[in-house]
Parts: structure tokens; C-alpha cells; sequence
């Protein structure tokens, strides 16, 4: 995908805006204990963090989705944080920062 392209930026925005609604969903899940709504957040995360090249957002979805799938609620604490600040430094990559600020 090239990555100037009005389709790429396209993809890319509509990522960022998904992903801040998803990690508050994440979080959320978390605090309520809510194991179910925490696995389809993060299981979505995985792949389309997987898709826009947000690999560290996606690997770290893996493992949140691993453990959420045995219940293993105690481990998941620091999940959110992780994700939160993968996200952030995926929006800080020049490239996407760069998408992020141009306006079509």
C-alpha cells in the first residue's frame, strides 16, 4: 500500500479513531471484569492492528486475547496501559503523524 495515497490515509484515520474507541472499551472491560467484552475488543484490535502495520498494538492484543480466553483476569491489569501506550507511539511514527495531519 503505498503509503501517501488517499486510500492508506483513509485506512489509517479510520484506525486511529477506532482504536481510541476500542481502548476505551478495553478498559472499561477491565474494570468491570467483563472477560467476555474484553476478548471480542481485543480479538478485533489484534487483526486490524495487525492490517495497518500497528504490530506492537497487535502483538500485545495477541497476548491479551490468549489470557482472556483461559480467564486468567489477574493478568490482564497492565493490558490497557501496554495497548495505550503501543497506540500512542504507532500515532507518533512520523509516517502516521504525518497522515494524521493531512487533510483531504
Amino acid at each position: 500500500m503505498n503509503l501517501e495515497s488517499s486510500f492508506a490515509i483513509k485506512v489509517i484515520r479510520l484506525f486511529v479513531v477506532e482504536t481510541k474507541k476500542s481502548l476505551q472499551n478495553i478498559e472499561q472491560a477491565t474494570h468491570n471484569a467483563d472477560i467476555n467484552s474484553l476478548f471480542h475488543c481485543v480479538h478485533s484490535l489484534k487483526s486490524s492492528g495487525a492490517i495497518v502495520g500497528a504490530i506492537a498494538i497487535s502483538t500485545i492484543a495477541k497476548e491479551a486475547e490468549a489470557l482472556a480466553r483461559t480467564g486468567e483476569n489477574n493478568a490482564l491489569t497492565d493490558h490497557p496501559t501496554r495497548l495505550r501506550m503501543a497506540f500512542e507511539a504507532f500515532c507518533m511514527k512520523s509516517a502516521v503523524a504525518k497522515m494524521l495531519a493531512t487533510s483531504h
